[in-house]
């Protein structure tokens, strides 16, 4: 969840977890993707080239775009998709954490963000 709050001349966007400074860097950095999701646990998913990663609140990139689909990032974890070539172009769903290591194995059909400690999963 996040929210816009204007105060003064900066600009600011809220995740419960940190704030970020809409500055001319921050905005120069971001325009280089295509779509932008919103902050959840201080990242946000981004798309480029039609592929998604993530960045930080400083607008660096800290996962590179490179997942069919992403999700928002919750209790340290997030959902990504990759294209299993082998069934037909359907993507499979994992998850990861922030160094990109794959803590839940990509064999899900579908999977939401984490809330709370919880996930809902679907395994076909």
């Amino acid at each position: 969840m996040f929210a816009f709050i204007t105060m003064s001349a900066n600009t600011f966007v809220n995740d419960s977890q940190r704030k970020v400074v809409l500055t001319s860097e921050f905005v120069k950095k971001v325009n280089a993707y295509e779509c932008l999701g919103p902050f959840s646990d201080g990242y946000a998913a981004v798309m480029r080239y039609g592929k998604w990663g993530y960045i930080n609140v400083d607008g660096d990139e800290v996962i590179p775009c490179r997942y069919e689909a992403a999700g928002e990032f919750g209790n340290g974890l997030a959902p990504v998709a990759i294209n299993n070539y082998g069934s037909g172009g359907i993507y499979k769903w994992g998850y990861v954490n922030i160094k990109e290591e794959v803590v839940i194995p990509y064999k899900y059909s579908h999977a939401q963000c984490f809330r709370k400690g919880l996930a809902s999963l679907i395994k076909q």
